[in-house]
């Protein structure tokens, strides 16, 4: 007889969840049984219903470990009518940074359903050495914007699934997300004591989240902590290992890095061929801690050939998470590279605002639908000199550096509000009150210098620019565009010079 056996999964640990983007999960308390008052509804007796179920298959394009839900219950009529069950991927942008993520989210929309349960069928081979008794079922309570672990579920473990009782909140059986996750690594993230969770094996938080293809093979550990943080490379194996140490040895808690505590150097000595590795970027964001590769990369005029990333992540191309990078001289070829998002050859996600000088890349990049790239996929205010593309970028040619110089440069542009300059320099908009969604924006030799929301500042006088390095500055506004997923100009653009 196969066994039958219950868990049940960690109760009463509670934390509030933030609006702040630094909060980005916690666990909340909710109601698991309805009153009286709220579980009233037609009168007829619930054996007269028939249980209903609907199934979907899951996580078909990336490594999900839950392969198969359904959605059952009693119910009147057609139970698709008003009852949903749909799959949100694991390479999700949101549930890439859930701390042991181990399946693709199941979104559940639930009404008219009595007595609802969720079944979740698993693949154990895709738990990534994660015991069973470590399953942990959390749900992401859409309504109230929390997070709570799932007290009652049944685990068939001989069979590989799980029965889930839908959570019940004050305001009934709500719309939520369902996932596995690792125990110990949801409440190590927590700052809870996960020891009784602890397991043989366990991978670096980076080989367990992201796909680190070839690199720990190739990595030499006892070479990196010898040489960092700062790296001269001529070899593959010498790279691999930098990218081991980079990307587990955290930096930063959320989006906080000081990259002046936290700064690498890597400098190329020779051409570096990766041809017929599976590559992995360096650099990463976790859900509590970052990994981000801050520093300086100097190529020397060499040449990295070959480079080829699988992304199952978000942040994906050489450097792939970094928040003060620059690079210069140093060129990329015959490079394959894709990710769900954030994704260049060179670079994925950089924040900051450095210069980055003779980069060349040439190959091809597959992303998702905004922030990719052929040098950096998402980026904001790295400027580019003298760096070029030969790369196709999902199936065309890519001429720009980055995915919002493919936008500032074709975007077209409406100037729905005027800047005016009296005969003193004074820089006024042309409208009765500001708002929340224009920008001022200042440039000056080609960088950004300064951005400002209208509501604070309606005026620029003289007095505004007091300190400013001599030259001249260019100034207009922008808006965020939803079309697009980006800031656009929407104004005439204005001069100012500082003398």
């Amino acid at each position: 007889m196969k066994k039958l056996f219950m868990l049940l999964l960690a109760v009463s640990m509670v934390i509030p969840v933030s609006a702040c983007t630094d909060d980005l999960f916690g666990l909340a308390s909710t109601e698991t049984e309805p009153s009286e008052e709220e579980s009233s509804g037609p009168e007829y007796r619930i054996e007269e219903l028939p249980i209903q179920n609907c199934v979907i298959t899951l996580g078909e394009n990336n490594d999900s470990a839950a392969v198969m839900a359904s959605l059952s219950g009693h119910c009147e009529g057609d139970i698709t009518d008003k009852n949903m069950i749909f799959e949100d991927p694991k390479d999700n942008f949101l549930m890439d940074r859930i701390p042991g993520l181990l399946s693709s989210g199941v979104d559940l929309l639930v009404e008219d359903l009595k007595y609802p349960k969720l079944t979740i069928e698993y693949d154990s081979s895709k738990l990534n050495g994660v015991p069973e008794e470590n399953i942990l079922v959390v749900c992401y309570d859409e309504t109230n914007s929390e997070y709570s672990v799932v007290e009652d579920v049944l685990m068939i473990a001989d069979y590989d699934y799980l029965v889930v009782d839908i959570q019940y909140g004050k305001y009934g059986y709500f719309a939520g997300e369902y996932y596995l996750v690792d125990a110990y690594r949801w409440y190590s993230a927590l700052g809870y004591d996960a020891s009784d969770y602890e397991y043989e094996g366990m991978l670096s938080d980076w080989e367990f989240t992201c796909n680190a293809g070839d690199i720990p093979e190739l990595a030499d550990l006892e070479w990196a902590e010898e040489n960092a943080p700062n790296f001269s490379v001529s070899t593959p194996e010498e790279l691999a290992s930098v990218v081991y140490y980079v990307n587990t040895h955290p930096n930063g808690s959320m989006f906080t890095v000081d990259p002046d505590d936290f700064s690498y150097t890597l400098e190329l000595e020779n051409d570096i061929d990766l041809t017929g590795y599976e590559w992995s970027s360096m650099g990463w964001a976790a859900a509590t801690e970052r990994y981000s590769f801050s520093g300086e990369i100097n190529g020397n005029g060499y040449t990295i050939n070959g480079m080829t990333i699988d992304g199952i992540d978000i942040d994906t191309g050489f450097v792939g998470y970094s928040t003060d990078l620059v690079v210069h001289d140093i060129n990329f070829t015959n490079a394959s590279v894709s990710s769900t998002g954030c994704v260049g050859i060179a670079g994925g996600q950089i924040y900051g605002d450095g210069t980055w000088v003779n980069v060349y890349v040439e190959g091809v990049v597959e992303g998702g639908k905004n922030d990719y790239g052929s040098v950096i996929g998402r980026t904001a205010y790295i400027t580019f000199e003298n760096c070029t593309s030969d790369a196709v970028v999902n199936g065309e040619q890519f001429p720009y550096c980055s995915y919002q110089e493919m936008l500032e440069q074709t975007i077209p542009v409406e100037e729905y509000y005027t800047l005016i300059q009296d005969d003193d320099g004074t820089i006024t908009l042309d409208a009765e009150s500001g708002s929340d969604y224009l920008i001022w924006t200042i440039k000056y030799e080609g960088k950004t210098v300064w951005e400002g929301y209208t509501t604070d500042l309606l005026t620029l006088t003289p007095e505004f620019w007091e300190g400013a390095d001599p030259g001249t500055y260019t100034v207009y506004l922008v808006s965020w565009d939803y079309d697009y997923d980006f800031y656009i100009r929407i104004s005439n653009i204005v001069e100012y010079e500082v003398k």
